[in-house]
């Protein structure tokens, strides 16, 4: 969930107000500033009182177990109530819309056999195993609750992927909308990392 769902996020946001705001304005303690002038300062108070009132909100639903997300984002959600303004036609927003739904992706890890625990590729034997969550646990077709897929999965052009990852590589697989009848393979991967000469040092 996004960080305006998640009382985490508005916590965050409260605590860093917070403790600019205990510094005088134009000074700074330790590793923490103030803020630059007294009039930025009373700013930052009155956004630390409605930082407040939304945390409030958001930790009463939370508390509730009706915390609000909308697959697909909220922003594209309320564009469709203003076409106009945002220059797309009714078909598409409608393709922005569906595209952004079926949106599949997970971190990468590196050490993680095939991409990570979530969605693990084979790029050489050709399958793609989801990790399914516990109330459908009873569908998977492999151990430990993955279910594999019955179909190679299609990857973007290779000139677009200039690393081919291997096996333990951190890579960040994702599933986005091809064709009406297809979805695409995306895979960022992070090369590791060498130390520089000065480094070494």
């Amino acid at each position: 969930m996004e960080c305006r769902t998640r009382p985490a996020g508005w916590q965050a946001r409260v605590r860093k107000v917070e403790a600019r705001l205990a510094v005088p304005a134009g000074t700074r303690q330790g590793r923490t500033a103030g803020y630059a002038s007294p009039a930025e300062r009373h700013g930052k108070t009155l956004r630390l009182k409605a930082l407040r009132a939304r945390l409030a909100r958001v930790e009463r639903r939370a508390g509730a177990g009706a915390v609000s997300v909308a697959r697909g984002g909220r922003r594209l959600m309320r564009a469709r109530l203003n076409l106009a303004g945002t220059g797309l036609t009714e078909g598409q927003w409608r393709e922005r819309w569906e595209a952004a739904r079926v949106f599949i992706t997970a971190d990468g890890e590196k050490g993680k056999a095939w991409g990570n625990e979530t969605i693990r590729v084979n790029c050489d034997e050709g399958w793609l195993e989801l990790k399914l969550p516990a109330p459908l646990a009873g569908l998977a077709n492999r151990p430990h609750g993955r279910y594999r897929l019955a179909c190679p999965p299609g990857q973007e052009p290779r000139e677009r992927e200039p690393h081919r990852p291997s096996g333990r590589d951190a890579a960040s697989p994702g599933a986005i909308p091809e064709t009406p009848g297809g979805q695409a393979l995306t895979k960022e991967t992070r090369r590791p990392t060498r130390p520089t000469a000065a480094a070494r040092r």
